[in-house]
C-alpha cells in the first residue's frame, strides 16, 4: 500500500510508512525501475536493479544482447506460446552467443512428467544451459544466472508441454569452464518456433 507521510515540511511517498526517496538516499528511485532499451546495434548494460524486456515472434534464435561480467547475478523470466512438439532437443541458453568451446555441463535436480519423476546428478550432453528438460519449448520459466568466471551457473524453474506430456524442471546447471570470461548473457535457442516475452533483471 502506498501512502503519503509528512517529513521536513513536505509530503514524501512511502510504502508501509517507509520513505521511498529521502535525504537518506534509499536506492529506490524512478531510475531504479526504468527499463533499459536496446538500440539495435550494441549490447545493453544493466545496472544492479535495472530491467530490460524483448518480445519475439515465431523465433528459434533469440539473442538477449546484454553485456555481463565477472561476479554478476541476473534473473531471466520467460512466458510464451507455441505449438507443442514431440520431446527432443531441449531449449538452451548459449553463453557468449555461441556453442561453448568447453561444452561440459553438470546438472543436479529433477524433472517431472505426467507419470514420472526423474533425478539428475551428472554430466549433460547439451550445447548450453539446458532450460527445460525433455521439452522442445518453454511455456513459462524463471532462471537465476551467475556469471562469475570461476562459477558459471544457472538455476532453472520451468514448465512446458509436448504433444503427449507435461514437463516441470527444477535444477541447477554448471558450465565447467573456469577460464573463459562470461561477457554476454547469450542467445536462447529454441528447437521449435516460439512467441513470447523475455524479461531480464540484473540482481547484483
Amino acid at each position: 500500500m502506498t501512502t503519503i507521510i509528512s517529513g521536513t515540511g513536505i509530503n514524501t511517498p512511502s510504502i508501509e510508512g517507509v520513505p521511498l526517496d529521502t535525504s537518506a538516499n534509499l536506492p529506490i528511485t524512478a531510475a531504479y525501475y526504468s527499463p533499459v532499451l536496446w538500440n539495435g546495434s550494441t549490447d545493453r548494460v544493466l545496472g544492479a536493479g535495472q530491467i530490460t524486456q524483448d518480445s519475439f515472434t515465431s523465433a528459434t534464435s533469440m539473442p538477449l544482447n546484454i553485456v555481463c561480467g565477472d561476479g554478476q547475478v541476473y534473473e531471466i523470466d520467460m512466458v510464451g506460446s507455441y505449438t507443442a512438439a514431440a520431446a527432443g532437443t531441449d531449449p538452451v541458453l548459449q553463453p557468449n552467443n555461441a556453442v561453448p568451446t568447453t561444452n561440459i555441463f553438470t546438472g543436479r535436480g529433477l524433472y517431472v512428467t505426467n507419470t514420472t519423476v526423474t533425478g539428475l546428478n551428472g554430466a549433460l550432453n547439451v550445447n548450453g544451459f539446458d532450460l527445460c528438460a525433455g521439452s522442445a519449448s518453454i511455456l513459462v520459466g524463471k532462471f537465476t544466472l551467475f556469471t562469475s568466471t570461476l562459477n558459471k551457473k544457472i538455476i532453472v524453474d520451468s514448465a512446458s508441454n509436448t504433444s503427449t506430456d507435461s514437463y516441470k524442471t527444477n535444477w541447477a546447471i554448471e558450465w565447467n569452464d573456469t577460464t573463459t570470461p562470461y561477457t554476454s548473457i547469450g542467445t536462447v535457442i529454441m528447437p521449435i518456433a516460439w512467441t513470447g516475452q523475455i524479461v531480464v533483471k540484473r540482481i547484483a
